[in-house]
Parts: structure tokens; sequence; C-alpha cells
């Protein structure tokens, strides 16, 4: 709870930046820019699991793969570099994707080393620096804020905040660099990666259709995304404890601890439900975006009951039963691109494009529950 709470603490930073960028930006340059923050934050995706293979193989083997991951990766993102140089043709932008890749593989090391609250640091420290253009608009320092400007701030805070986590990692003695074990993680976190990056690719849907055929919303979707961030962050805090405490003890797990661990997850989901609730009417009265209300109490209700009980999912990690989930996760995202497709065709209201992905994230969630019940009475009745 200590470390929920200090979170919360370091993300004002980014709740300062969520009020802060929509008050002197365009709304349809903060539109642009958290289109493009979207994608750096979503770049690592691209490693193809090998964070997540890491985990598994730090706990299940009890292996330190650490430097191949380190090294083998930022090779693997040398050949992705070409094609965002090309699409993107912006030096600063691609150097943000390679340092956004780096600070994922140091975050996962800080993650097993037990260093949550410097782990979970980079996105306030990003924050920090994005609200110091306000400063720069607000003093007449510069006369107007440009991507470059925002990109040059996020790219600083990269950099300040791997040489701090890279003082505080410790490395194995083993010099070797295996390429073997780089694969393999590969191969193991695969299914994870898939399955996140499907996840980030509902919202991304969203986000796309608002662009392109829903602009006058784009902004409202956005910044109601950031705002649920309230709930979600909490969520997400305990979700990243949870990976190593259930990494540590997976082997004695049973039905009794996963009910234990939801319904207390569930219980600071309502709490945080209720306070979002008066939090976001409060919200609303300053900025005048269009459904703002209904966006944002849509996506903290739908949204916040999924990861809830995604907050648990590294179960099906050591558990070994996350392909599965990752069979129906896809099922589920081409039924959501064919509603997408017949919901644009007959120009339905956007708001049922949130609710459709949110019932749809959900209903993979009920399945999670439902692999996790059977798997954990099976290893009961041994």
């Amino acid at each position: 709870m200590k470390l929920i709470f200090f979170r919360y603490f370091m993300y004002s930073f980014l709740g300062l930046e969520v009020l802060l960028l929509p008050l002197f930006l365009e709304k349809e340059f903060y539109a642009d820019f958290e289109y493009y923050k979207f994608i750096i934050f979503f770049i690592p995706f691209f490693m193809l699991g090998s964070p997540s293979g890491y985990l598994y193989y730090k706990y299940n083997h009890k292996e330190e793969y650490f430097k191949e991951l380190l090294f083998f990766g930022f090779i693997h993102y040398l050949l992705i570099l070409p094609f965002l140089w090309i699409y993107f043709d912006n030096i600063l932008f691609v150097t943000l994707c390679l340092l956004m890749t780096i600070s994922l593989f140091v975050e996962h090391k800080l993650q097993t080393q037990r260093m949550f609250i410097l782990a979970l640091s980079l996105k306030p420290v990003i924050s920090i620096f994005l609200i110091f253009s306000f400063f720069l608009f607000y003093f007449g320092i510069v006369d107007k804020i440009t991507l470059d400007i925002l990109f040059l701030l996020m790219l600083i805070s990269f950099l300040i905040w791997l040489s701090i986590s890279f003082k505080k990692i410790y490395f194995d003695k083993n010099d070797k660099l295996k390429i073997k074990n780089y694969f393999i993680m590969v191969k193991k976190g695969f299914p994870i990666n898939a399955g996140t990056l499907l996840i980030m690719l509902f919202f991304f849907c969203d986000r796309f259709i608002a662009k392109e055929y829903y602009s006058e919303y784009l902004a409202s979707y956005s910044l109601s995304y950031n705002l649920i961030q309230f709930i979600l962050l909490a969520l997400s805090t305990l979700a990243y404890v949870n990976v190593v405490d259930i990494g540590e003890k997976y082997k004695s797990i049973n039905l009794d601890f996963f009910k234990e661990k939801i319904s207390y997850i569930y219980k600071i989901f309502f709490l945080l439900l209720f306070l979002f609730i008066i939090f976001i009417f409060i919200v609303s009265k300053f900025y005048p975006f269009p459904n703002l209300i209904l966006f944002s109490l849509v996506m903290g209700i739908l949204l916040g009951n999924y990861f809830t009980i995604n907050s648990l999912s590294s179960i099906a990690l050591y558990f070994d039963f996350f392909k599965k989930i990752l069979k129906m996760m896809l099922f589920l995202f081409i039924i959501n691109l064919l509603l997408s497709c017949i919901f644009v065709f007959f120009k339905m209201e956007y708001v049922y494009f949130i609710i459709k992905t949110g019932i749809l994230l959900n209903l993979s969630a009920i399945y999670f529950i439902y692999l996790v019940i059977n798997r954990l009475e099976y290893s009961d009745s041994k």
C-alpha cells in the first residue's frame, strides 16, 4: 500500500502534465503529440516478448540473462530502426524509441531487484520535463511549443533516468553472451508480448478511428484515456508487484491465494472508482471537450474492471497457459476489427467504440479467471 501512495505522489506530475498541456497547446497539436507519445511507449513490443521471457527464466529456472537481454535486445532494435526512420523521418523520435526500449530492459532488471520506486519513476520523470514546456511558453523563452521541443525534453528525461538506473543495477559475473539465451527468452515471452500488444492494439484502433473518422472526439478520447490513469495507476502498481511476488512463490500458489488477492484488488478498485467519479465531474468544468464525462466514466468502469482482473495475469506466465489466453485475445481482436468497420459504416456514435472495446476485453478477463480456477483446482487436487 505504501508503494501505491508513493506512486500516486510520483504520478501527480503525470496528472499535472495531463491537465496543463491541453490548456496551452492547441487541441489538434495536443492530440498529435499524444499520438506520437503513444507510439513511443508502444515500440518495446517489437522486442517480441524478450523482457517477459527474462522474468520467466529468472523465476522458473533461476537463470540470469540480463546481459543477453540488453546486448542482443539493442541489436534487435537496430534491425527495425531503418523502418522507423523512413516512416517517421525524425531522428529525435527514433532515438526516443530506442531509449524507451532500453529503459524497459532496465526497468525489468530493477523490478527483480525489488527497486520498485526507481523502476516505476520513468514516466513521472518524463512528465516533469514535459511540464517544463509550460514554463518555457509562459515566460516567453520560446514563442511556440513545437514537436521537437517536446521530444527534446523527453530525451533529456530518458537520459537522466537511465544514468541513475544503471548505477543501481548489479550484473552477474558470467561474461559470456549467448545469443541462444536471447532466443529462448523471445520464445517464452512472445505469447505475453503478443497478448499485451493486442491489448494496446485495441486502444490504438479506437484512437486511430477517432483520428480518421471522429476527429472532433480525438482530444476528448486522449484526455479521457489519460484521466483514467487515476484508477489504472494503482492497479498497474499491484500488477507490477504481483509479477515478483507470484514469481517468487508460484510453486505454492493455490485457489485461496487467488481469491484473497483478487478480493483485495477489487476493494481498491471500487474505492478508486468512487473517487474517480467525483474527480471527473470536477475536472470536466475546466475542459470544454465534447463527451469528456461520458468517455471517462465508460473507460473507468469497463477498463478498470478489466485491469483489476488483469493485475494477476502473471499467473498465466508462470503456470504456462498464456497461449490459451492469447488465442482468445486474437479471436476477440478480430471481432473488434469487424465491429469497428461496421460501426464506422453505420456512423455510430463514438462512445459505442469505447463500450465495444471494454466489453471485449472483459470477456478475455472472464476467460482468464476460468483458466486460473481450473488450473489451481487441478493443482490443489494433486
